[in-house]
């Protein structure tokens, strides 16, 4: 987008808005993934795991529904808040 002339700022912004939605699809695609994964390490014990395990599957579940996950929700909101305010200028 860099190498667009600034006299060109509705290309910009399509390519922007373009690039926004990309990433906000990549990234619900990913969050999505991600809470599949906690969700089948937390139904994953259908044996008798040891408990050394359980501590790992617990730590890293924990650890998803935590501050990772919420990194990627974080994400997530910033690619939606930049893609509204693209919306925006384009009107």
């Amino acid at each position: 987008m860099e190498v667009i002339d600034s006299k060109f700022s509705l290309e910009r912004q399509g390519r922007a808005k373009r690039l926004s939605a990309e990433l906000e699809a990549a990234m619900e695609k990913h969050k999505s993934s991600l809470e599949n994964v906690v969700f089948q390490i937390g139904n994953y014990p259908t044996y008798d795991p040891s408990p050394e395990e359980i501590d790992i599957l617990k730590t890293m579940a924990a650890d998803w529904r935590g501050e990772r996950g919420e990194k990627v929700k974080a994400l997530l909101s910033s690619a939606r808040e930049l893609e509204g305010k693209l919306d925006g200028k384009a009107k």
